[in-house]
């Protein structure tokens, strides 16, 4: 019984990690990834992530989806959101200020509507 137990906790952790595959549009330097929620575990403000080859992978553990930013040297996205499981984005960082493609249900559904809803008000 104790067994079976364990390892449903353990596959409800695994679950709940995320991974991000990046591109960018730089050989090397470092990538940021930080969250806006204090509901995380361990109190994380943020992930760091070697970038090589215009390539870089952050992963981690979040409850739910979280409302993060990525900021390169000193330049800072605009927020975006990523969920649990694996999700690709795409960075240029000649245009930082427009809110990076990221392959996952939120920003590919819901996050067009927000940005309908805010051009009308």
């Amino acid at each position: 019984m104790f067994l079976s137990i364990v390892s449903l906790t353990a596959q409800n952790k695994q679950a709940s990690n995320f991974r991000i595959d990046g591109t960018i549009n730089v050989d090397s330097g470092k990538v940021s990834l930080c969250f806006h929620s204090d509901y995380l575990p361990n109190k994380i403000e943020k992930l760091v992530a070697q970038v090589k080859d215009k390539k870089f992978s952050i992963s981690g553990y979040i409850p739910e989806a979280q409302g993060v930013f990525l900021v390169f040297g000193n330049r800072c996205t605009p927020d975006f959101v990523i969920e649990k499981g694996l999700q690709t984005i795409s960075i240029n960082i000649d245009s930082f200020q427009t809110v990076p493609k990221v392959s996952n249900k939120t920003m590919q559904e819901e996050y067009p509507k927000k940005v309908i809803f805010l051009k009308r008000q």
